[in-house]
């Protein structure tokens, strides 16, 4: 089976919903448990199998690479016309070379059952219909929503995860393109084959804002607590086992080792 080899995420927004805070810690940069935004994301992708990746960011935000330097396997390049997504993409030019890529939001953490078959998936549909793009999508609902009622219409939010063929980047180029609507619009409209994908279990926040990240950070938070009570449970009980049967749980003397 084909793999997906290589990623780009895309890390050079302003993060101005964000200010002031992101003015001293880019939005990628924030934490969520014991780890910024951007590594858990970047974790999420290699767990896929995919160890190439390319962050493009922007000059102002060199925490990134700050904190990823001497990482095995990402680059980290800088975008200084302007901040988009396209511009991002068209900046990874020479990183992608002529390879299908996996696009990623920077500030995009993704939960949820299933969460880890995502791009997988994605890239299983991409070559099985021989598509330019294809990107993961969730259903919002809001807070007042009961999930039960299957009679609503809830409207499809990106989850931020999409896998392109190279051709996209010579599209981008000629057309001008500059915004991902931009680029979904005009393959709509040529009739490149776009698709997308629904992911009924999946959940992305949107760190973008502090309403978004507060709702990330307390899920992340919640998650270190569980992972704390089991580590402390474990420990607890290897100490109970030590107590009942020393004799089989400790090390052997290092003189019982000389001797025999």
């Amino acid at each position: 089976m084909k793999k997906i080899k290589k990623a780009v995420i895309l890390a050079g927004g302003y993060g101005k919903r964000m200010l002031p805070i992101t003015k001293a810690i880019p939005k990628e940069m924030l934490p969520l448990g014991r780890k910024p935004v951007l590594e858990h994301i970047i974790e999420e992708i290699q767990e896929a199998g995919i160890h190439k990746i390319c962050i493009v960011s922007r000059p102002g935000k060199e925490a990134i690479s700050s904190y990823f330097e001497g990482y095995k396997d990402i680059k980290i390049i800088f975008e200084h016309s302007k901040s988009s997504h396209c511009a991002g993409i068209i900046r990874a030019r020479d990183f992608i070379d002529q390879d299908d890529f996996l696009l990623a939001l920077g500030d995009a953490p993704i939960d949820g059952k299933g969460a880890n078959l995502i791009i997988p998936q994605l890239y299983d549909l991409f070559i099985s219909k021989n598509a330019v793009l294809v990107t993961a999508m969730f259903e919002s609902q809001s807070n007042s929503e009961s999930k039960d009622n299957e009679n609503t219409i809830r409207p499809l939010k990106t989850l931020g995860r999409s896998i392109l063929s190279p051709q996209i980047l010579d599209l981008i180029s000629q057309e001008n393109l500059y915004s991902m609507n931009d680029l979904f619009s005009f393959l709509v409209q040529n009739q490149y084959l776009l698709l997308y994908s629904i992911f009924d279990n999946c959940y992305r926040y949107d760190i973008g804002s502090f309403k978004g990240y507060f709702e990330a950070f307390e899920a992340y938070a919640q998650k270190e607590r569980e992972r704390d009570k089991i580590i402390q449970q474990l420990n607890h009980s290897w100490q109970t086992a030590i107590q009942k049967f020393p004799h089989h749980l400790t090390e052997p003397d290092s003189k019982d080792n000389e001797s025999s």
